[in-house]
């Protein structure tokens, strides 16, 4: 059964499309945003210690993986801390942390368990460590659970535009159909990723036509090209190698409690699932 468009950015499910050749991605893959949110870290912070904070999953593993990669020798790493999903808070790792000389942390958790670790660290610990923060989190949830001012200059990357940016036609329009449709009066990121899934199911079913088969529709999938959502920020492409859509990313950092982007389009070319094989996870 094909199954679209997974949201999960966990490479194992995108890596060997020979091996799983009905599933799709959607989110970025988190060892391609590791490696360039690493290369971020490296460039702004080389010569500095670098704590690592991860949910002890595929989640938190795969982006771990790539801020290893993207980092290299530029900064010490001075410790890596795990924690649960079910986790409560995530107090003890920063303590840790702390103690430990990091002079700039990495994390990979969802919102509500990041918004503990930055509010202890600013609040309790008086620490203003930058935090570097993976995609998931990345959005007006952990700006509401942190405070504005606690997560000013946190940065991550993006691929969607931001709910805020109603002068887009994209985003406008989007406003209208959830309203519309489902009774939501104030857009955010889920609803806005929402769409972009939407918009690739309705490419593919397009490139199908009428005669629907599964194998017919995993051909169709495949063949998207230089689609453009309407609330996305770069085209997807996928194949019959490639299944995951995201192929490049902006940084973004928070900025008066908004998430707002800089610098450059980065391209993910030459660290896409394919590119990595099982024994360079296990690194």
């Amino acid at each position: 059964v094909p199954d679209l468009f997974v949201a999960t950015g966990a490479i194992e499910w995108v890596k060997d499309p020979a091996a799983r050749p009905n599933i799709f991605g959607s989110l970025t893959n988190y060892v391609a945003e590791g490696v360039i949110l690493g290369q971020y870290i490296a460039e702004n912070f080389a010569g500095q210690k670098l704590g690592l904070m991860r949910q002890n999953d595929d989640f938190g593993g795969d982006g771990i993986d790539g801020i290893r990669r993207g980092v290299g020798d530029a900064l010490a790493i001075v410790g890596e801390e795990t924690h649960e999903a079910v986790d409560a808070d995530l107090n003890a790792q920063v303590d840790r942390l702390k103690a430990a000389g990091a002079d700039v942390i990495a994390i990979w958790a969802t919102p509500r368990q990041f918004s503990t670790a930055i509010k202890h660290a600013r609040l309790d610990l008086d620490w203003d460590v930058p935090f570097v923060l993976s995609t998931v989190s990345a959005n007006e949830f952990s700006i509401g659970l942190s405070g504005p001012e606690v997560i000013e200059g946190t940065v991550s990357l993006t691929y969607i535009r931001q709910a805020y940016e109603t002068g887009d036609p994209g985003v406008a329009k989007h406003a209208e159909i959830i309203s519309q449709y489902a009774g939501i009066e104030s857009p955010n990121f889920l609803t806005l990723y929402g769409q972009y899934v939407g918009e690739l199911v309705e490419e593919a079913l397009i490139i199908a036509g009428k005669d629907l088969t599964r194998e017919g529709l995993i051909k169709a999938v495949e063949s998207i090209k230089d689609f453009q959502c309407s609330v996305c920020l770069f085209p997807a492409t996928m194949s019959s190698t490639d299944h995951d859509p995201t192929q490049s990313a902006f940084l973004e950092r928070v900025e008066s409690g908004r998430w707002v982007r800089f610098g450059g389009p980065i391209s993910y070319e030459g660290i896409l699932p394919g590119d990595l094989t099982a024994a360079d996870l296990k690194k």
